[in-house]
């Protein structure tokens, strides 16, 4: 998926396959049923753009774990996204859902950089944080990645500083090294 990442992943799954895995997945949840109800206090939708499921097949997921654990009240449930997939359709369905909290992979806000590794501009990135920060899910999480090309090093904290100062909505941000 990303040119700089070196997890082993396939982008070239067709929606068949992904429906696939998300029953694969949602029987393996099952496996769970007939035992004690176990409290769940965060859920978190991560690790390989969740967000290109379809709002069905995240649905699917969380009846099913509602089928075999108890959500608390206030039961966190974080939900990985590039800022792409950000949108008022995808931002809208997802609150339906219960998600709460959005994880948004920025990686750098340096324009050769987000060139190089084929991201959205910094402009259209700090439109969709904006477009975040309007919106009732109030619990952001950033990641950057440190030691991509052409960033300087002074650069994150200087960016890490204006996103804190300008979007409030902002609660964490992780910082990896690649």
């Amino acid at each position: 998926r990303c040119s700089y990442c070196r997890f082993a992943t396939f982008t070239n799954f067709d929606d068949l396959k992904i429906s696939l895995y998300v029953d694969f997945l949602c029987e393996s949840i099952k496996l769970r049923t007939g035992l004690e109800k176990l409290s769940l206090q965060s859920v978190y939708f991560g690790w390989w753009t969740p967000s290109t499921l379809s709002i069905f097949q995240i649905k699917k997921i969380l009846d099913t774990l509602k089928e075999v654990y108890i959500f608390l009240p206030d039961i966190e449930i974080t939900f990985e996204t590039t800022p792409q997939n950000i949108s008022l359709w995808n931002l809208k369905t997802w609150s339906e859902l219960w998600i709460n909290r959005i994880s948004t992979w920025i990686q750098s806000l340096n324009p050769q950089t987000l060139n190089e590794i084929g991201r959205i501009t910094k402009k259209e990135i700090f439109e969709k944080l904006s477009f975040l920060s309007h919106w009732p899910i109030d619990n952001i999480a950033l990641d950057f990645i440190i030691g991509l090309p052409y960033t300087k090093p002074w650069e994150l904290s200087q960016n890490i500083s204006h996103i804190i100062e300008k979007y409030p909505s902002i609660k964490h941000i992780s910082v990896y090294m690649l």
